[in-house]
């Protein structure tokens, strides 16, 4: 019987697939007739030496359960085409998969299809690790205190482990996400203040785990962690996040399906505790079948984020979100030089919030900078900055942002900046990365020879459905009009909302950040 094979595209960068077999279910060990009538004699593992014929799956999931995998599978006579991708990576390769194994459910939410709810077959803690003098000044008590992690002050450096093959980056946002709820005051808050909390992360490789740097804080899963002269392992005071590492059917072929129910059922029952144990991986329900001397007494789970909150993770956590390509387009037209009730002018505003974005998007983003007036030319814009790394200028667009002021024309060609930073973004488009337009205005009418209802006409007529790029309308003060901003939103694709200060401001950006990572709009490497 031939396999099929499922993303052509992701066959190429994921290697050969396995080829599948005939199925025949038995009671307790399946039998299955092998593609060819390969023997399983001829299988050189001796846990399978029992076997009479074996049938293979291509499977894909993290490292840290490819051992596991490979026992339980010897159990049902079955051969593993194992690839190791985990994280984000691992939502990709399992395109072209029977069995999907990640180590978070929040990636089930990045998946262009619905993996299904998932049976969870393993669990691990996210902790944090410390040099030992380090940890005594950020957590006196031997625990991390969330609210802690979110003041300005904080002595650590926050650091993650492969945030882009693991969910460890997401889930450390998750409880520091909680905390922020728990104590803000105002809508959208606690989005952007977590957000400032976790700007400028460090990525380390898993020696990191062993020798931290003194000045950091090293996220990653309790199954890398151990305590030693050089490294202390701190957990949540009250509670902590934790990866559940979910499996999730996704062969197409009934047979298939069959067969790999009958894995994952074996993967998550208790004859693969030995198999858990020898991984330093805990039970689905968190218990510990392994010695867990020097990694502290373990506080109760957080539940797991629903898809509203992971989304909002994948904003939150350069682990969850795309690469970016921003183009901002700044209304700098006169109206914005109107003055608000607390004294400010709204171009001030504007200014600080795109300061403020520009501060705390990830280096892996990519952003332009275009004013727009009719002082700015008769296309209505000029470009500041071209689109440019983060990486690489980020203080040489803060510095040209901040250098900014208002035009001394009271007009705007805002309708042609926009329809000019749509075409230049497919003209230039990465399929890579996330591709947005950012327009902040104060709303006031457009008086440019582009009225709003043939840029829409246009827009659609240049829709090209594998080129998305959103737009996001940001609209300040309390009387912007923001129906024409929606209006461009709605028929791209992207958000639109009147804003009154820059933590709202940053809330929305983070928010179709992740959406748009849910949405497939570009990978992590």
């Amino acid at each position: 019987m031939a396999r099929h094979r499922r993303g052509g595209r992701q066959s190429l960068l994921f290697g050969v697939a396995g080829v599948l077999l005939g199925l025949l279910a038995g009671v307790g060990i399946v039998t299955l007739g092998t593609r060819g009538g390969e023997p399983a004699a001829a299988n050189r593992d001796p846990a399978m030496a029992g076997c009479a014929t074996t049938s293979a799956v291509r499977v894909v999931g993290p490292e840290v359960v490819r051992e596991l995998v490979a026992d339980r599978a010897a159990a049902l006579c079955l051969t593993v085409d194992f690839v190791a991708a985990g994280g984000r990576r691992g939502v990709r390769a399992s395109q072209d998969a029977d069995l999907w194994v990640s180590d978070s459910r929040v990636w089930r939410y990045a998946r262009a299809q619905d993996p299904g709810a998932g049976t969870s077959v393993a669990s691990s803690p996210v902790v944090g690790v410390m040099a030992p003098d380090a940890a005594g000044e950020l957590a006196p008590t031997g625990t991390l205190r969330w609210s802690r992690l979110l003041e300005a002050d904080r002595s650590a450096r926050l650091a993650f482990v492969d945030p882009a093959g693991t969910a460890t980056g997401l889930m450390s946002a998750w409880p520091l996400l909680q905390a922020q709820r728990a104590v803000a005051t105002k809508r959208l808050q606690a989005l952007a203040l977590t957000a400032r909390a976790l700007a400028t992360p460090a990525f380390v490789g898993e020696d990191a785990v062993s020798t931290p740097d003194p000045g950091m804080l090293v996220f990653t899963g309790e199954y890398l962690a151990a305590a030693s002269d050089t490294a202390t392992v701190l957990r949540g005071e009250t509670s902590e996040a934790y990866l559940d590492f979910p499996a999730y059917n996704v062969a197409t072929a009934h047979e298939t399906r069959v067969l790999v129910d009958s894995l994952i059922r074996q993967l998550a029952s208790p004859s693969a505790s030995p198999a858990r144990a020898a991984a330093r991986l805990r039970e689905p329900d968190g218990t510990a079948r392994f010695d867990t001397t020097g990694l502290g007494v373990a506080p109760p789970r957080l539940p797991l984020p629903g898809r509203t909150s992971s989304i909002k993770l994948y904003g939150l956590s350069a682990s969850g979100s795309t690469p970016g390509r921003i183009l901002a387009l700044v209304d700098r037209s006169g109206s914005m030089a109107a003055t608000q009730p607390d004294g400010t002018r709204v171009f001030d505003v504007v200014r600080s919030t795109a300061l403020i974005a520009m501060s705390t998007l990830y280096d892996h983003s990519s952003v332009g900078v275009w004013l727009c007036s009719h002082d700015d030319g008769h296309r209505g814009h000029r470009e500041l900055v071209p689109v440019t790394s983060l990486g690489t200028g980020r203080q040489d667009i803060v510095d040209a942002v901040g250098s900014i002021d208002v035009a001394s024309d009271p007009r705007t060609d805002l309708n042609r900046a926009v329809l000019d930073g749509y075409r230049s973004l497919q003209q230039t488009y990465d399929p890579a990365s996330a591709q947005s337009i950012i327009v902040f205005t104060d709303g006031s009418p457009d008086r440019g020879r582009l009225d709003l209802a043939t840029l829409i006409h246009r827009l659609k007529a240049a829709q090209d459905p594998d080129k998305p790029i959103r737009i996001i309308g940001v609209a300040f003060g309390a009387d912007a009009r923001i129906a024409a901003l929606r209006a461009m939103s709605d028929t791209v694709g992207g958000k639109s909302t009147r804003v009154n200060d820059p933590v709202q401001l940053l809330s929305v950006v983070i928010t179709v950040i992740g959406e748009t990572a849910a949405a497939g709009g570009g990978t992590v490497a």
